[in-house]
Order: structure tokens, then sequence, then C-alpha cells
């Protein structure tokens, strides 16, 4: 009865040894294209503080003084974007490209440079010391400003990222995140930078092959405008206040900041 007693665990542990040492066939990749339309949102104005220099004969901008000449900081507030991704799926991994077009509603003045005032040039360096920041001033109406024709902001993203699955079951939900680089084409100017993305997912299998879900993504995006860039149309709404033209001064780095809703269908293979 003792010897028995003792062989039991050891075959017990001889056998659970055996079943893990057994080999065992590889879980194949699991192969999909997921499509997914959507709608986006900037969580703040883009581009912001954008550089540039306009004259005001009628004095009906800014500081409301004829015969004068400002350089500005303007922020566009841009409108909701419509979006479209298409991801290859490798297992866990994934192969993203999506495309975002989006308009902008107004554009607002937050910062003014006077350049001339009154027929009368202003010596360097009073023409780059912006007054907000010299001394708190409150910039006088109009500092919203509606755009009648707005340019068009148009992203396009490539980005290799990792599924987190949180479950394996029918119902699936999942941590995405991903990096790649973004063109960013706004008002005939060609802009590179970096996308980075995360968020939660969750799928659900309808048929043996095909998912539905639903996806929320945060993505930031670092975009490079460089000098050559000239938002004439961005500044559209200043420019029907002004008998001149307008001029970007330099150039410079921006954050998109975005949100991104969106239906998704996935086909496996």
């Amino acid at each position: 009865m003792r010897g028995s007693t003792t062989e039991a665990p050891r075959l017990l542990w001889l056998t659970l040894a055996l079943a893990l040492a057994a080999p065992r066939a590889a879980r194949a990749v699991e192969v999909g294209l997921e499509l997914q339309p959507g709608v986006g949102f900037s969580l703040l104005p883009f581009p912001a503080g954008v550089p540039i220099s306009v004259t005001d004969p009628q004095g009906q901008l800014v500081l409301h003084q004829p015969d004068s000449a400002y350089n500005l900081l303007v922020d566009l507030k841009p409108a909701p974007a419509f979006s479209f991704m298409a991801t290859l799926l490798l297992g866990q991994f994934t192969v993203r490209a999506a495309v975002s077009v989006q308009g902008f509603s107004s554009e607002r003045i937050t910062d003014v440079a006077i350049r001339r005032l009154r027929g009368q040039d202003l010596p360097d360096p009073l023409p780059n010391v912006y007054l907000r920041n010299l001394a708190g001033l409150q910039l006088p109406s109009p500092q919203q400003v509606a755009l009648p024709a707005t340019p068009t902001l148009t992203e396009l993203r490539l980005t290799l990222g990792y599924r987190f699955y949180l479950l394996e079951h029918r119902f699936r939900p999942y941590l995405p995140m991903g990096i790649g680089p973004v063109l960013a084409l706004f008002d005939g100017s060609a802009n590179y930078g970096l996308d980075l993305h995360t968020g939660l997912g969750a799928e659900y299998r309808v048929a043996e092959h095909v998912d539905l879900g639903l996806a929320v993504q945060y993505e930031w995006m670092g975009i490079v405008l460089p000098a050559s860039f000239q938002p004439a149309a961005a500044t559209q709404g200043v420019a029907t206040q002004v008998s001149s033209g307008h001029s970007v001064l330099g150039a410079f780095l921006k954050s998109h900041h975005t949100l991104q809703l969106g239906v998704t269908t996935t086909i496996r293979f």
C-alpha cells in the first residue's frame, strides 16, 4: 500500500513532464487585412504659431492704425478630418497605411510685432519683438477670423506596429502601437515628419474569417514645415482685411495631436 501511495505522485509528475516535453505543432501566424474608415479630431490648433507678414494701409487690422505693417503669429483651427486606414495583420505585428483629409474652420491671431506704424518703419530689432511676450498685451479684435475658403491638410502615414491582445476569444480587446513616417500635404507644400500612435481597440468574430470592431487611437505627428511653406489660403481670412500680400517668415517644427475614431472590418486568411 505504501509503495503504491508513493508511486502515484511520481507517475503524475512523470506524465506531466513528458507532456510538456513532447513536440507540439507550431501555431500558424494569423494573416488578415483590416479596413477602418473613421473620423479624426485635432486636440490642439495645427499649425499653431504660423509666422506671417502683412501690411495694413487702411488700418483695418490689429492696432487699427493706417499705413501700418505687422509680423503676426496665427493659429489655425482644424475641422474634423475624414480618415481611412488599411492594416496588414501578421500575427500580432501590423503594417498600416493611413490617409486623412482635413479642412480648417477659422484662424486666430495670437501675437503681433510692429514693422511699420502710421508710415514710419520701426528700427531693428522691434519688428521681431512680439508684444504679448514683452508685456502681456491683450490683442484687440479681430482675433478670431473666419476662413471664406479653407486650405486642406492631407496626411499620408505608413507605420509598423504591434498589438497586445488582452483576450484570445471570440471577443478580443487589444492595445495597438506603431511608429513610422508621415507625409503632410498642406497648401501646396509637401512636408515630412514622424508618426506615433497608441490606443484601444476591440474586435468580435462574426463569421469564420470576418471580424467587426471599434478602435480609438491617439496619434502624434511631428511635422517639419520648411521655409518655402506658403500658407496663402491658410491666411486668407487675414488677407481679406488688408490690401497687400503676406509671406511666411521662417521654418518651424509643429506637433499635430489627433484622436482617431473608426469602425474596423477584418478579413482573416
